[in-house]
This record gives structure tokens, sequence and C-alpha cells, in this order.
């Protein structure tokens, strides 16, 4: 039976043919491959005519289909405001290094930390201690950062005669952002016995965690230095519990799965004044003016406060 044949008992098989007619015939006329955003039926038609027909599909190889992942850490902003600010970043990160670089959200800790554990996160932009612990695990590169370092202060209030030592705080509240965050795991990292801790009253903002110790609500408080030189520039009202060192800002590391080229291209679009330009909203939103190249030797040992935090604990 001939294939018209078949086609005339067959209305099926018609309406097959023709979507398959069709969509190889737009695919062609496009320079495209078949996508995701055909029918399954048409894919399928289309690859299937193409053969039929020994027609050379336009060239789709694995390696340029492959997708290369960027991620945050979820806490750092809301879903909806990081795809703004991430979307475009990835999108021109794709076209300097001819790489297909999507921005993916990742909803909690948990999935975050097992993204980058098991090196689904291909670039990765966050604070200094995952930084670090990418670094000494996962064969990640760092390679550019916010230019504003990172360092923070634990306050009291000067009237709490109670507080008045960092030791003071064990067993009482202390207001500050939640774990994993870097600067909360560096004060309780002062603390040995697990058992003699501050009681964390985690919170988002700086702001509040400031003024809820100031009103009461809590014993001290982990502000970030330059939150705590605005809200209090004449040292006025607090005490200075403890004053961190400085560590590197918020930085992008970038995995083994990019080549040495593709890294230096990157970095090299990061630092011209279009990267520049692309990154604004995400230094404006990080307390920072600009991104330079982030040192290696910088990150060295940063990781230590990851050591007793699930997912990282590895």
């Amino acid at each position: 039976m001939s294939f018209v044949a078949a086609t005339r008992r067959r209305p099926s098989l018609r309406r097959t043919f023709l979507l398959a007619v069709l969509a190889l015939t737009l695919g062609l006329f496009a320079q495209t491959s078949p996508t995701e955003e055909m029918p399954a039926a048409a894919r399928s038609a289309y690859v299937l005519l193409a053969g039929l027909v020994n027609v050379q599909l336009p060239e789709a190889t694995a390696a340029a289909r492959e997708q290369y992942v960027l991620s945050a850490p979820p806490g750092q902003m809301p879903a909806v405001r990081a795809k703004e600010i991430y979307g475009p970043i990835a999108s021109y990160l794709s076209r300097v290094s001819g790489k297909n670089i999507i921005y993916r959200h990742l909803g909690d800790w948990r999935a975050y930390a097992k993204a980058v554990r098991e090196g689904r996160a291909d670039l990765a932009f966050d604070s200094a201690h995952f930084a670090s612990w990418r670094i000494a695990k996962t064969r990640h590169e760092p390679l550019a950062k916010m230019a504003a370092p990172s360092a923070f202060v634990v306050l009291a209030r000067f009237g709490n005669k109670q507080v008045t030592r960092l030791d003071n705080l064990v067993g009482r509240r202390l207001c500050a952002r939640a774990r994993p965050n870097q600067d909360t795991l560096t004060v309780y990292s002062r603390y040995d016995n697990p058992a003699r801790q501050p009681v964390l009253l985690a919170m988002s903002d700086p702001l509040r965690i400031y003024h809820t110790m100031m009103a009461g609500g809590c014993d001290g408080a982990v502000v970030p230095l330059s939150v705590f030189h605005k809200l209090n520039p004449d040292n006025r009202y607090v005490r200075v519990l403890f004053r961190s060192d400085a560590t590197p800002g918020p930085t992008l590391t970038v995995g083994p799965r990019l080549s040495p080229t593709d890294k230096a291209k990157i970095l090299h679009a990061l630092l011209s004044p279009e990267g520049q330009k692309i990154m604004a909203p995400l230094c404006k939103r990080l307390g920072a003016d600009q991104v330079v190249s982030a040192v290696r030797k910088e990150y060295a040992g940063l990781d230590a406060v990851l050591r007793n935090t699930w997912g990282f604990d590895i």
C-alpha cells in the first residue's frame, strides 16, 4: 500500500504527516532546531521526517544546548526580585561567554546546599564563607567580588548593665539573621559549648534587628558594620561587644565545567563598563559601588564556620 493511500485510509496519519511537513518547513525556514515550544507531536514528526527525507537538521550539538546554572542563596532577597536582578546577569554572561547560562532560584537552604554540593550550581554568587567552601570542596574558583568588604559588630544597649561582654549573651536573646548567615555563624563560633550560647531571634532586615534591640526586644544584635555606622555614627546609646575582621564581600565563583577561557571571558566582561552597569542593581542591593576581581588566598579558612551546618559539614 502506498503512503498516499495509507494517509487516505487513516486521517490521523495524514494529520500527523501534514503537521510534520509544517514543522519541518518552518524549522528549516528559520534555520532553527525543534524547540521545547513546539507541540510534542510536532517535535517528534520534525525529527522523523527529517530522517526520512535525509535533511540535515541545523546544528544543535549537546554542547550548544548544555545549560550552565547561576544561583544565589535563597535568603539574599525575595524570589521575584532575585530573578529581576540575576536574570539579566545570566543573559549577559551567556552573551559574552557563548555559553547557555541561566539563573535558577532555589527556594530554601536545603535545596541550595544540595545543588552546590552536587555541582549543579556552575556559577554561584554569595558570601565569602560559602565561596571558601566551594573553593575547598567543589573545585570552584573565585572570579569577582563586591568591592565593599564584609564586617559586622555585636551590639548591646548602653543602659543594659547585664550585658557588657560577649559571654554575657549566653542564654539571652540575640537578634541576628538566620543561620547559615556568615555573621551569625561567626558569632556562634565564639561559643565552644553548644549548650551555652545566645538564644537566636532570627530576622532578615538589619534595620529591624537594630531597632528591636534598642526597644528591648533582645539583649544583643548582630549588625553589618556599614549599617551600624549609618544608624549610630557617633557611637552613642550602644556598646560594641565584638567587632569582626573584614572578609571579602559577596563573591562570584565558577565551577570546573566552565573552561579557563570561559572564566577569563566572564571576568573581563564583569569588570568592563558594560558589566559594571549590568551588575549595578546587585551592587546597590548589597551595599557596594562596583565589582572587582577576587583573589583565591583571601578565602582560605573562611569555610570553618560552616563546619556544623547541615549540608556543608562534609
